[in-house]
């Protein structure tokens, strides 16, 4: 199935440990100063959280309920990251 890109956005995060699911450790992600553009508008202000599960085999695992968007969430070790989105048709 085809996706089309409905933006990205940059933004600057913070991240804290939740207690553990059974044996999977847990993190909220908090992005309080995002900017970039989202089906074809600019932002310029944009706040996301997040929480996601590390599974036994290494994959970082969350979900966006009810949404059809695809993403892929880039953070460095400063914090700076970089969010695309796509739109699953």
């Amino acid at each position: 199935m085809p996706a089309e890109k409905l933006g990205s956005i940059k933004s600057i995060v913070t991240q804290k440990v939740l207690p553990a699911n059974g044996t999977n450790p847990r993190i909220e992600v908090t992005a309080i100063s995002g900017s970039g553009t989202l089906a074809g508008a600019e932002i310029f202000q944009a706040m996301v959280t997040y929480q996601s599960e590390i599974r036994p085999d290494g994959i970082i695992y969350g979900e966006c309920p009810n949404s059809a968007v695809v993403y892929n969430w880039d953070v460095d070790a400063e914090g700076n990251a970089v969010w695309e989105l796509w739109e699953w048709k």
